[in-house]
């Protein structure tokens, strides 16, 4: 896995069920910390932001997991094809996402799209 690898799956981390502080750490260590995420539900700009959005989301969907089945990636931007599973393992939905990292390792823009 390289570096950039590993920080998309540090942030795909933060959106399972962890307390705020964790999930807070995560992305901080994933983010830019003016980060821009943006999906069909909404949108959150910076690490404090997104990271309040996500608690919202996991109150939605508790116990789900987003498992990547592609990652692609090149020139700082990338492409994850994933499912959200729920908490009994079953398909809730599947998705995409686009990222860029701006030169750095951290995430600066994340586009996330729910295909079903």
């Amino acid at each position: 896995m390289n570096k950039h690898e590993n920080t998309w799956a540090t942030y795909q981390a933060a959106w399972r069920d962890f307390a705020a502080d964790e999930r807070h750490h995560l992305l901080t260590q994933s983010v830019a910390a003016e980060g821009h995420h943006l999906d069909s539900r909404g949108e959150a700009h910076g690490v404090d932001e997104l990271a309040n959005y996500i608690t919202a989301f996991r109150t939605s969907a508790p116990g789900s997991i987003f498992k990547d089945y592609r990652y692609l990636e090149h020139h700082d931007q990338a492409i994850a094809n994933w499912t959200l599973n729920g908490s009994d393992g079953l398909l809730l939905t599947k998705g995409a996402s686009h990222a860029r990292s701006g030169g750095g390792v951290e995430l600066t823009e994340i586009a996330g799209f729910f295909l079903a």
